[in-house]
């Protein structure tokens, strides 16, 4: 990348090397009338002298726009830098303009040096800061090419990764393991409890279409995010009954918030695998949802083994490795995303994100925050 820019600059600089050849051939089609006899190589070369002191201040000129932008908010810092840059780069012309003109006799021969450096800015300041502008101009049109086709870059990426994510979260909700548990729950529970085998068969089908669903959007709010997530935990309830319990705080403010779909399916999918499943007793989920100063804070809690237990599964991981990579191109670097051992005992997932969305309901503006609602989940009967 640096390689190329460098190679980039480079030949910008050579590019004034261009008019300063035009403006030779017009020097010798229309000669000075103070030296008449030019030849072409002399006419040539003053003219590239003065051009090539442009190709000498254009990468200065770059760099101050790399560092001074006219974007986001900071042209008046970008004015006050480039309005005296403009300033030197006109006296830099001028002393290229007078060099040249006094070394190749094209001037007045009863005029000095310093008055010729004069006349020619005064002469030629309104052309040179014309110059200047178009450098700049150029240089943020290029800019801001670029970066759109980086968002372009991104924004495919991010098409991918949902398109990998919804893949994750289906071979997640149809694996083997998953779908026999809960066809066994089913056949088990024709017999002796009819209304919980149907409600069960509903869930895992409503699942699967707010999973499929995600196809269509590629944010969720958090309270749609939070009922794919109820569905999937109301399957695995039938499965563990009375020994998985959930509960669920959610801040009433951040339930409009837009979040990544099948951002939190995962993470709880992983406190079930390594967590609920492997306690012997009860397993406890907690799921909480609030404002973390200027952040979404989602937090997943189960009271398994912890994050540094050895894996019970080859892949153990995977899926959440591939939730980072996705939040990193989405919010570029702009998240929090960490497994903490718990204290007493577990795991805790931490997920930090910004306030993409309306953060409060209705567009009011709190002082404090609003009692949490706290809601737990009954296991269906076995």
């Amino acid at each position: 990348m640096i390689d190329r820019q460098l190679r980039t600059r480079l030949l910008l600089t050579l590019v004034w090397v261009v008019p300063g050849i035009i403006a030779g051939i017009g020097v010798q089609i229309i000669p000075s009338r103070f030296n008449m006899s030019m030849s072409l190589g002399e006419a040539l070369l003053s003219q590239v002298i003065i051009w090539m002191a442009w190709g000498i201040c254009t990468p200065p000129i770059l760099s101050l726009c790399d560092h001074f932008p006219f974007e986001n908010g900071g042209w008046r810092r970008a004015l006050l830098v480039h309005i005296p840059a403009a300033t030197v780069v006109v006296c830099i012309q001028g002393l290229a303009i007078a060099f040249s003109q006094q070394a190749f006799s094209m001037t007045s021969p009863t005029r000095d040096f310093t008055s010729n450096f004069i006349l020619a800015v005064r002469g030629y300041v309104d052309f040179e800061v014309v110059i200047y502008c178009g450098v700049v101009v150029a240089h943020s049109a290029l800019s801001w090419h670029g970066k759109y086709r980086e968002q372009e870059v991104v924004a495919s990426q991010l098409e991918g990764d949902l398109a990998r994510a919804q893949l994750d979260a289906l071979r997640s909700q149809v694996n083997p393991h998953f779908l026999f548990n809960a066809l066994n729950s089913v056949m088990t529970l024709t017999t002796r409890d009819a209304a919980t085998a149907q409600r069960v068969i509903v869930r895992l089908s409503e699942l699967l279409r707010f999973t499929l669903a995600a196809s269509e959007a590629s944010s969720l709010t958090l309270a749609e995010e939070l009922e794919v997530v109820r569905r999937y935990l109301e399957i695995e309830q039938v499965r563990f009954g009375e020994r998985l319990r959930v509960v669920y705080a959610v801040d009433p403010r951040v339930e409009d918030v837009r979040v990544p779909a099948l951002v939190l399916q995962p993470i709880v999918e992983n406190a079930i695998t390594h967590g609920v499943a492997t306690v012997v007793g009860e397993g406890r989920v907690e799921i909480s949802c609030g404002i973390q100063g200027d952040r979404l804070a989602v937090r997943v809690r189960d009271n398994g083994p912890g994050p540094n237990a050895t894996p019970r599964r080859p892949g153990a991981g995977i899926g959440l490795g591939n939730l980072q990579r996705r939040l990193e191109r989405l919010y570029l670097g702009e998240f929090t995303f960490a497994l903490d051992e718990a204290p007493g005992g577990g795991c805790i997932a931490t997920m930090l994100l910004p306030l993409t969305g309306p953060a409060l309901v209705g567009g009011r503006t709190a002082t404090s925050v609003a009692p949490s609602r706290e809601h737990v989940a009954s296991a269906p009967a076995a």
